[in-house]
């Protein structure tokens, strides 16, 4: 077991705890939210985490002008 990947909301805040079973190998992490994460897997290569995809008006985009 490499550790644990945590979510811990205080005070309106959210942040990430990453608590390393062995403390030789890596200290603890503390990283704040700013993505709304739901996923999260943590291994010797590092920690990987994941959110919600935001969908976007392609709409916006059309109205551009473009000059000639």
């Amino acid at each position: 077991m490499v550790g644990t990947v945590a979510l811990r909301n205080e005070f309106q805040q959210t942040t990430i705890d990453v608590d390393f079973a062995n403390k030789m190998f890596h200290r603890n992490l503390v990283l704040p939210d700013e993505f709304g994460i739901c996923m999260a897997a943590l291994n010797y290569s590092g920690l990987l985490v994941a959110s919600k995809a935001v969908t976007r008006d392609l709409d916006d985009y059309e109205d551009d002008c473009i000059e000639d």
